[in-house]
């Protein structure tokens, strides 16, 4: 060797082991990353909870929106059926109203006709009457039956709307429960987007997952790196006190052997060296790059977790909103019997006072009817009276004719009496016959008293 390569050599092996020397310290200080490594596990570690916790919370939640859903298809089944009853007792109730005017219309109209109906009080009672005391139809009937009767229909329909406010009392009780339960599963679903699905959660946890591995992956480069620029501080002349006095903190190591206590201790030529130099001024150059890549895996990391996190407090949310509805639900559950049997007591009451309405509507039917015989019977009087006055009229033109030829007969048969006597009174003496010179016998015929009828005997012996 010449002597100009001897003086170049002591010269290359100092710039070489000053710069051996920084490439350990750089690979030193970047082992430092392994606290953000750690974090990397730690973060893992929490987001695997999270999916543990939400995965089970989803599938709690799925199933109670899925039965919530059911249920509540039961109740408005149930509530459709309620109104039905509603629907059908009012359609049955406005029809037997319907019969109930028409009954009512007709006993009015009756009731007019009466009250237009004047009684010829000079022909039937007395003779002069005056206008004054003349009287009509109405007033021979009981004007309280008819008005009791509809007084009646009045409380009898009173009692239906009163049972029927206390059916929509409930009916309206129903209605705001399924509104409010309905409400809160709106609630529920507005407020967390109805999450029943982990959709986005497996690939965030994925992607957390992949993170932690490139960082570790990172991380053992780096300690690769620093095992090699440990390997090549160990195989260069004066590497452990150079390395000590560039990083004291290795000052309390054991002598130079504690920078190679892992490390195989295995001889290496010149070349084998050079090699190995090589390859760590190549990875030196990379060392900065993969530190940071590791802060920018970890700050990824935290950034998915906070969307883990933010999910997981959207499902525990929705968790919390369903256990109200299922509160909600519970109540509803409860009230059900008193839904059903305030229903069933309308339908019965309806039942009873429909009966009731309608025997009243007979009951109006048969008094009209009755009027109406009244107004028809009267008229028939009127016929009555005239026929009994035509046939007295006949009876005194007979009686009167009658009269007339009796008198003419009586004094027919006292001119032929004295004509007798003229003839024959020398001849005959008067104790012959008592009657000879009688009078003859006078005949009257008057209007007679009538005479209270006779029992008959077919009648004495029904009674």
């Amino acid at each position: 060797m010449s002597e100009q390569s001897r003086q170049a050599s002591p010269e290359r092996s100092i710039d070489e082991l000053q710069g051996l020397v920084q490439h350990f310290v750089a690979a030193k200080r970047s082992l430092s990353s392994a606290s953000l490594v750690s974090r990397a596990h730690d973060i893992v570690t929490t987001a695997r909870g999270l999916v543990e916790e939400t995965a089970v919370l989803t599938a709690k939640n799925a199933f109670v929106r899925q039965g919530v859903l059911e249920e509540a298809n039961v109740l408005l089944a149930i509530r459709d059926g309620l109104d039905n009853i509603g629907r059908e007792t009012d359609v049955d109730f406005k029809a037997v109203i319907h019969q109930l005017d028409l009954a009512d219309s007709r006993l009015q109209t009756t009731l007019v006709q009466l009250s237009n109906t004047q009684v010829d009080t000079s022909e039937l009672h007395s003779r002069g009457a005056t206008p004054d005391n003349q009287k009509t139809l109405h007033d021979f009937i009981d004007e309280d039956t008819h008005l009791h009767l509809i007084e009646s229909l009045r409380s009898t329909i009173d009692s239906h709307k009163a049972a029927e406010a206390d059916f929509q009392r409930s009916q309206d009780s129903f209605d705001d429960q399924i509104r409010s339960l309905d409400t809160a599963v709106n609630d529920a679903d507005q407020t967390t987007d109805n999450q029943d699905s982990l959709s986005p959660i497996p690939p965030l946890f994925h992607n957390l997952t992949d993170n932690a591995t490139h960082t570790a992956s990172l991380l053992s480069s780096l300690v690769a790196h620093y095992d090699l620029c440990t390997s090549a501080l160990k195989h260069t002349e004066g590497g452990g006190e150079a390395a000590r006095q560039a990083n004291p903190s290795l000052a309390d190591d054991a002598p130079e052997d504690s920078l190679y206590r892992n490390l195989p201790l295995g001889p290496l030529n010149e070349q084998e060296r050079q090699e190995m130099l090589a390859v760590v001024d190549n990875d030196a150059q990379e060392v900065d790059g993969v530190v940071l890549d590791i802060h920018d895996y970890i700050s990824e990391m935290e950034a998915t977790l906070d969307q883990l996190q933010s999910h997981s407090t959207a499902i525990r949310l929705r968790h919390k909103l369903l256990n109200h509805v299922l509160d909600l639900l519970r109540t509803l559950g409860g009230n059900l019997p008193i839904f059903l049997a305030a229903a069933k007591l309308y339908g019965s009451n309806w039942n009873v006072l429909k009966e009731s309405l309608l025997v009243k509507a007979d009951e109006l039917g048969s008094l009209t009817d009755f009027y109406e015989s009244f107004i028809a019977s009267y008229a028939s009087l009127l016929d009555e009276v005239n026929r009994r006055q035509a046939v007295e009229n006949r009876m005194r033109r007979i009686a009167d004719k009658a009269r007339r030829e009796i008198e003419s007969l009586y004094k027919e048969d006292v001119a032929m009496r004295e004509d007798f006597v003229r003839s024959t009174g020398e001849f005959l003496p008067r104790d012959i016959w008592p009657g000879l010179v009688d009078a003859p016998k006078r005949w009257e015929i008057r209007a007679a008293s009538p005479e209270l009828p006779q029992e008959l005997p077919g009648d004495s012996e029904e009674q």
